[in-house]
């Protein structure tokens, strides 16, 4: 028993080595560029002000910094809204709330919002949203953290899975019995690249390194369901017509 709760903790930490080694190499892009962005500015500053003292400064040099601070400026504006998303979606990652209050809730209800609440989201790949549920199917579970499983399961297949203007389709088939709730959540878009199949739910793996994506995705899906939800998922890898993930509440 001891043999094992020590293996268990050392993937503990080897998770934890991976998850900040992952966290400093992500910001450290950003941050780079900033500071590129902010020297490129200062060096153009000190050089209008010396032209200033020196009276020599003419329209067109000031014109000419105009432009490049504000290309300078926009540069480093992004770099720290990268940044700041970075450290939220860690921060979602890192510090999973189940202290909300168990409730009931109407799966098919709570789809549709997700999805109502998406709008602009979908608009461009505009994805057909098939949903086999009864209508009346509830589950006592937290909403919150079930609410956001969907919602990143759908953000997934909308940046990896679906291309705009393909025939895009999502399929969620919920099945329950006495003891427990069965999801599985079906896209057929280019699916799961088979060699990060076997890591879909460590963090920072993505196949859009550099693409807006930053790999905590899958990696927050996993944590809501395993702790929040205190269930389990799996990537269905026999599936070859898109990505289908099999959530089960138990």
């Amino acid at each position: 028993h001891q043999y094992q709760t020590q293996i268990v903790e050392n993937k503990k930490m080897a998770s934890l080595g991976q998850m900040v080694a992952g966290v400093a190499h992500e910001v450290n892009t950003p941050i780079g560029l900033g500071i590129t962005g902010s020297t490129l500015l200062r060096d153009k500053l000190a050089e209008l002000q010396v032209n200033f003292h020196n009276k020599s400064l003419t329209a067109s040099q000031f014109e000419q910094f105009t432009n490049d601070g504000i290309e300078n400026l926009d540069l480093i504006y992004s770099s720290l809204n990268r940044v700041a998303e970075l450290i939220s979606n860690f921060k979602k990652v890192a510090v999973i709330k189940d202290d909300e209050i168990t409730s009931t809730v109407n799966l098919q209800q709570l789809i549709n919002d997700t999805l109502l609440s998406m709008g602009q989201e979908l608009k461009i790949k505009n994805p057909k949203v098939l949903i086999n549920c009864p209508p009346d199917l509830t589950v006592e579970s937290k909403k919150g953290p079930l609410q956001q499983v969907f919602h990143q399961l759908i953000l997934n297949s909308l940046l990896h899975g679906f291309v705009a203007g393909g025939d895009n389709e999502v399929q969620i088939d919920i099945v329950a019995t006495n003891t427990q709730t069965q999801i599985t959540y079906t896209d057929n878009g280019l699916g799961v690249e088979s060699n990060i199949r076997a890591k879909i739910f460590d963090p920072f793996v993505t196949s859009k390194r550099g693409q807006g994506a930053s790999g905590l995705g899958m990696h927050l899906v996993y944590n809501l369901v395993t702790q929040a939800l205190a269930g389990e998922i799996v990537l269905d890898t026999e599936y070859q017509s898109g990505a289908r993930f099999i959530i089960t509440l138990f």
